[in-house]
């Protein structure tokens, strides 16, 4: 056989290799992006551990993430800290029984079983170190408030004031970032060294006589001001609320059917 031939053949067996090996990963990203509906935007940068570029898809232009920045935060905080799906027993919200004119919480007493109650009045201080899983609702399983309470129940029968300690993080109600109209949303709530059920306070309206004002439910958190009206029966609910940046008071205006189920809403 001569050389050409072999040569031919040769070249003939590497070709089919070639033209099944999988495209580079920028190429493969580029058309899952380019099946997206007219007018979709995408911007990627992708970096490994060393820093080095991965795949880069319009990685300098504007873009507004909003929610989907949650994504990666959340992914990294659960890889980079253990135990995420388990109670925080080591750096979660604790209580203590606090002398009412003491200074100093540095020196003060717990409620383990051998902690001494104070003489005197003493105030229940919640404090908070970030445990965003704290609950009061009744069928809290852990990280319950009412365990909490126990806690404190067993030592004492008596206390002058509930405190509430987040001192441990900023106060920082209006994170960066965050748009004004969402603050009055439950989309809006910030996180503090000490948070409750989300942050969030849930409100319940429920239709009152024909041209009355119907009945609210919700904690006394916040102040209300119901402007809403309750309208002949057969027509769908009309709410909505509205607060300040940063306000203590919520409006609440629209109409709702005298025959209408309960509208519920969180803050």
């Amino acid at each position: 056989m001569k050389p050409g031939i072999l040569l031919a053949l040769a070249l003939a067996a590497v070709v089919p290799a070639t033209a099944y090996a999988a495209p580079p990963l920028q190429q493969q990203v580029e058309a899952v992006f380019a099946a997206a509906p007219a007018g979709t935007r995408f911007g990627l940068l992708v970096v490994d551990e060393q820093g080095r570029e991965v795949v880069a898809v319009a990685p300098d232009q504007r873009f507004i993430p909003a929610s989907n920045t949650k994504l990666f935060t959340t992914a990294a905080a659960y890889t980079a800290l253990p135990g995420m799906d388990q109670p925080d027993t080591a750096g979660g919200t604790r209580v203590a029984l606090v002398p009412v004119r003491a200074e100093s919480l540095m020196i003060l007493p717990g409620v383990g079983p051998d902690d001494k109650v104070p003489a005197g009045p003493i105030d229940a201080w919640l404090i908070g170190r970030g445990d965003a899983r704290m609950s009061s609702a009744p069928d809290c399983v852990s990280d319950c408030l009412s365990a909490l309470a126990d806690a404190v129940a067993a030592k004492t029968k008596r206390v002058r004031d509930v405190v509430g300690d987040d001192s441990f993080w900023p106060d920082q109600r209006w994170t960066p970032g965050m748009s004004w109209n969402n603050i009055g949303t439950d989309d809006g709530t910030a996180v503090g060294a000490l948070n409750l059920d989300d942050n969030v306070v849930a409100l319940t309206v429920t239709p009152g006589a024909e041209g009355q004002r119907p009945v609210v439910a919700m904690p006394d958190y916040f102040a209300l001001r119901n402007e809403a009206v309750t309208t002949a029966p057969g027509g769908k609910p009309n709410l909505r609320l509205e607060r300040a940046v940063n306000g203590m008071e919520l409006r609440l205006y629209g109409e709702i059917p005298a025959d209408a189920k309960q509208w519920r809403e969180r803050v």
